[in-house]
This record gives C-alpha cells, structure tokens and sequence, in this order.
C-alpha cells in the first residue's frame, strides 16, 4: 500500500497539462473540464433573497442574551416584492426565493422562533444568515 504523498506522486509522473484551451458551445461541454472559472455578466436574482422561509428583520435587533420580541408587521411570498421597510423590533414573514425587504438584513429560519399572533421571538444565539 502507499501513502498518500507517494500515490500523489505517482500519478502526477505520468500526467502532463493541456498545452491547448479551445471555446466549445454549452451543448457540448459535458464530461469536459473548464480552463478558468466561468462568471455570470450580471446576478441572477437580480436582488438579494431569502434562501429559506422564516422571517426577514435587522441583524441589529438579535439579542445576546433572553430573546428579541419582534413585531411581524408583513408577508412575502415567493414571486413577490414587499416595500415595507423593516424598522427597529419588526419582522417580516418570508418565504424560500422572495427578496428581501427594504431595511432587512437578515433571514432567521421558522424553526428558531416562536410565533405569537403579530409577534416572533428570537432566541440568542439563534444562526442567522
């Protein structure tokens, strides 16, 4: 058996690097491998959004300690904008793939908190993103 630096080794001896680049249409890159990373000319979304559902707020209002008490004060939808601005101690409800709304910053997943009617609680300590 070999080790690991040794196996390396072996086979690094008997390959050598494409001298040659060539551009191919996108039909026809499988099972190929890229020269270069490709980069997108624009982002897709368009606007930051929510990679799960839960609830948009301020990073800022997240607490250290006990939990923060926030206000849901809107719903977005998937597909939907919302123009509320989310102020101090407010929430809003999100879902997987909506933007986020003027004045959030964060996105904290629906099984962290707690709902109350119009209000959610976040614990300390909750992961946010």
């Amino acid at each position: 058996m070999f080790s690991f630096e040794e196996a390396r080794q072996r086979v690094l001896e008997r390959v050598a690097p494409l001298a040659e680049r060539e551009r191919v249409p996108v039909k026809g890159v499988l099972g190929r491998i890229l020269a270069e990373d490709v980069r997108a000319s624009f982002d897709t979304p368009s606007l930051p959004n929510s990679a799960r559902d839960g609830y948009a707020l301020r990073g800022a209002d997240l607490v250290s300690t006990g939990s923060a008490r926030l206000r849901v004060v809107a719903e977005v939808p998937a597909g939907q904008y919302c123009a509320t601005q989310v102020k101090a101690a407010e929430a809003v409800r999100i879902f997987t793939g909506a933007p986020l709304p003027p004045g959030a910053d964060t996105v904290v997943m629906q099984e962290h908190v707690q709902r109350h009617d119009d209000f959610v609680e976040v614990p300390a300590g909750t992961v946010k993103s």
